[in-house]
């Protein structure tokens, strides 16, 4: 399971799932925090790529961190598990899917290190 995981990560990495959820403005290195039960008025959250290429969120105001999976879970507040369902149903793992042009633009612009556009990130 782990492995199908992380090639779903590959396909709708942390800036495009962002974009899906409509909070591409937060898809940078800073930006004001999404998460529920804190009011941010500075820039403490910030996406970034670890040395092992995954995708990682913090937030320096209320502490959390962690994958895409992880962000899911605290946005809307579910278990692990369904967790897991909502980010494998938002990738298009049980159906629709990016389609490749898509993901060359969207792997483009994230290795440029620029915030994407919901236009780059989906057809």
């Amino acid at each position: 399971m782990s492995g199908d995981i992380d090639e779903v990560k590959q396909k709708l990495p942390m800036p495009a799932l962002l974009h899906q959820m409509g909070l591409g403005d937060r898809a940078r290195k800073s930006a004001r925090c999404p998460l529920p039960g804190h009011e941010d008025e500075n820039a403490s959250f910030g996406i970034f790529k670890t040395r092992g290429g995954a995708w990682q969120f913090k937030c320096f105001s209320c502490n959390n961190g962690g994958d895409e999976i992880e962000f899911l879970r605290q946005y809307e507040n579910l278990a692990n598990g369904a967790a897991i369902k909502r980010y494998l149903d938002l990738a298009g793992a049980n159906g629709s899917r990016l389609t490749p042009r898509t993901f060359r633009e969207v792997k483009a612009v994230m290795q440029r290190g620029d915030a994407i556009r919901p236009q780059q990130a989906f057809d």
